[in-house]
């Protein structure tokens, strides 16, 4: 098992579309994905990642276990930690 801590970079946090695009990308991966805020969530269930309710900035541990790990942590990582807008301030 394979674990990070990430900044949420998205600006709007996880909402519905970000949650299934997220969802899409997990069930890529053989392994077995999670983010642990307060509680813990499977990447690959919209419902479940909506209801640790990621905003922009919060820290998330994103898990994976299986024989792809490396890959599956890398890419979740990456896809939560995406500054959409490189180079300029966020307005918040």
């Amino acid at each position: 098992m394979r674990m990070e801590r990430v900044r949420v970079g998205l600006d709007r946090g996880v909402h519905a579309r970000v949650a299934t695009q997220l969802r899409d990308h997990a069930v890529q991966f053989n392994s077995s994905i999670f983010l642990r805020t307060h509680r813990s969530a499977s990447a690959a269930s919209v419902f479940d990642v909506l209801a640790l309710g990621i905003a922009h900035g919060d820290e998330v541990t994103v898990l994976a276990d299986g024989s792809d790990e490396g890959a599956a942590l890398a890419a979740m990582v990456e896809f939560l930690s995406a500054d959409p807008h490189p180079g300029m301030q966020s307005a918040d």
